[in-house]
Order: structure tokens, then C-alpha cells, then sequence
């Protein structure tokens, strides 16, 4: 059965939070200042700025405007004025930091990069998550988003510091279970400084972690509670569950799964399953439940698929070409 939350959202608190992010931001007094200086010398240069030169020096020097470039003469090229100093030498590139997922992390630096890239995401009635594959790029399952309508799609995440509304810009529906079922959102604004890469080298017996925001933990979330009535700036808590890969499943008959022991339920949809490196190995989007036996298995569709899906969009992501080193 698909991940997506059971409906406990209720319609008029998301069209609410909906509301509260469409509405025009607080003020911002440094950008009313300034429209404020621009109108006062538009005001003065319609005037007569020499009968009132006090009163023009005075506007002038109440803040500083860059010199406007020089001129073209009509029969020649612009002239630039000179300098006394050298030109300074171009600033050398940083160095290149160390790419994640190189070696196993830490449980603290696993965890902290997981909550700066994991996102909710809203839909309509219901919720589910994905995760960052790019600053202002969101991987997650269609049918996540699939009930939107005409609701916004938002995402809201740590990294994002905050809600977001989002645009769907790539889509495949899954045709039955366990058939592709993605969906690329973009945001506008400032990207997320964390991102996750796509790795194709998942292994029966591999250590995992899915993440996530699963309906049965957001319903003991007062954040999340205060997020639907409308507070922004609430944050809930990102899920983590550990498990092992239990098999690799219809390789070369359709799209490959992964079957794993990590604890996963409604919302986790659209959520990472990552290794010990934090490099993601499938996308949660399923699971079997079996009341005769008391047992569940959870499903994530293999990252080597999803990577294909975005060559195919022709959208940028990460991948990896080593394994997790020890």
C-alpha cells in the first residue's frame, strides 16, 4: 500500500497555513527606507534642485548611490576612469570540500545532515516527504503530490528554514505497485545548503536509515499541530528508523526495489533510504502488511531507477561512483 498520510489533516488548516504563505511578507524597513529616498529625489530633481541646494546636499548625502558609468563619446568607446592602484588578481577558487558519502558518518553528522535535507511535504489533504537533490530541488513520489488539485504543494524542512511553496516540473506515475512513482518539485528563494546524493550500489545485508515525517508520529507533534494552524516558523520532528536490505527485487523486470527491515508507515512516502554515508539508495514508497502474520516489510524503489528517470528529465543531481567507505 502507497505511504501517504491517512487524512487527519484537517482541509481548513492547510487552506489557512496556504493563506499565511501566499500573503505578502512583514515589511522590510531597509527596503522602505530606500523607496522612500528614491521618491524624495525624484520629488526634488522634478523641482528646481539649485533654489533649493541646502536642501539637495542635505538628500544627497543621506545615503550613497553607486557613480553612474560614463558615457560613450559618440564616435568612440566608453572611457574608463583611471586608478592609481593595480588590478587586483583574481580570487582563486575555493578548495574543493570533501565529497559526503566518501566514508561512513558519524551518528551525529548522519543525523544532522538528514534533518537539513529531509523535507515535508503538503499536499492537498495529505502529506508525505522527500528529500533535497538540489538547493532548490525536491525528489519525492507522485502520489504524494497526486491529490493536490488546485491546493499549493508546500515543503518545510529545517534547511528550508520554513514553509515554501513549491511547482511540480517532472512527474512519472507508478501504473501499479512498484512502477515508477516520482515527482521533482522546485522552490523559489534560497536553496538549502544540504543536499543528497543518488547512489546505485545498494547490497543485500547493507545497514540503512530511512527518514521521513510517518502520519503516526506527526499525530504526537505539537509542531506539526501548530504548522497546520498556521504558525510558520513551527517545525516538526524528522523520523529516523535503522534496518538492513533485506533483498534486491525485479532487476531486469521492471523497476528494481529494495525490501528492508527499516521501520516505515503512511507519510514516509517520498523519504530517502540512505547508507551508512548518507548517500541515498531508494526512495520509501511502499509496504507489505500481512495481518495473519503480524509482519510488515518495507519497499523503496532502487536508486539507480530514479537516477535514470532524472537523466531522462534531463534535471542535475549528485551521484555517487564509490561505495560507502568504513
Amino acid at each position: 500500500m502507497p505511504l501517504s498520510v491517512d487524512r487527519r489533516w484537517r482541509a481548513g488548516a492547510l487552506a489557512f497555513l496556504a493563506m499565511a504563505l501566499a500573503a505578502p511578507a512583514d515589511a522590510d524597513p531597509v527596503a522602505d527606507a530606500k523607496r522612500a529616498r528614491v521618491e524624495a529625489l525624484r520629488q526634488m530633481l522634478e523641482g528646481d534642485p539649485c533654489a533649493r541646494r541646502a536642501e539637495a546636499l542635505a538628500l544627497l548625502d543621506s545615503g550613497s548611490t553607486p557613480p553612474a558609468p560614463l558615457p560613450a563619446p559618440a564616435d568612440g568607446p566608453a572611457t574608463v576612469p583611471a586608478t592609481d592602484q593595480a588590478a587586483s588578481p583574481p580570487t582563486p577558487p575555493p578548495a574543493p570540500k570533501e565529497q559526503p558519502g566518501s566514508r561512513k558518518l558519524a551518528r551525529p553528522e548522519l543525523v544532522e545532515r538528514l534533518r537539513q535535507s529531509v523535507v515535508l511535504v503538503i499536499s492537498g489533504t495529505d502529506s508525505g516527504s522527500g528529500f533535497m537533490i538540489g538547493p532548490n530541488r525536491v525528489l519525492t513520489n507522485h502520489h504524494v503530490i497526486a491529490q493536490a488539485g488546485k491546493n499549493p504543494i508546500i515543503v518545510t524542512g529545517p534547511g528550508l528554514h520554513g514553509p515554501r511553496i513549491a511547482r511540480l516540473v517532472a512527474q512519472e506515475r507508478a501504473k501499479q505497485e512498484g512502477g515508477r512513482d516520482y515527482a521533482v518539485l522546485e522552490i523559489d528563494g534560497p536553496g538549502a545548503p544540504t543536499t543528497l546524493r543518488l547512489s546505485p550500489l545498494a547490497a543485500e545485508l547493507q545497514e540503512v536509515v530511512a527518514a521521513g515525517y510517518p502520519g503516526l508520529l506527526l499525530a504526537n507533534d505539537k509542531n506539526f499541530e501548530a504548522l497546520a494552524k498556521g504558525d510558520l516558523a513551527a517545525m516538526p520532528n524528522l523520523a529516523l528508523s535503522q534496518g538492513a536490505v533485506m533483498a534486491r527485487q525485479n532487476a531486469g523486470r521492471g523497476v528494481e526495489t529494495l525490501a528492508h527491515t527499516a521501520a516505515i508507515s503512511g507519510g514516509n512516502s517520498g523519504g530517502p533510504l540512505v547508507d551508512a554515508c548518507g548517500d541515498v539508495v531508494g526512495i520509501n514508497t511502499f509496504i507489505n502488511v500481512s495481518v495473519e502474520q503480524a509482519s510488515r516489510a518495507g519497499f523503496a524503489l532502487a536508486a539507480g531507477d530514479a537516477m535514470s528517470f532524472l537523466r531522462e528529465r534531463k534535471i542535475p543531481f549528485e551521484e555517487v561512483s564509490t561505495g560507502c567507505l568504513p
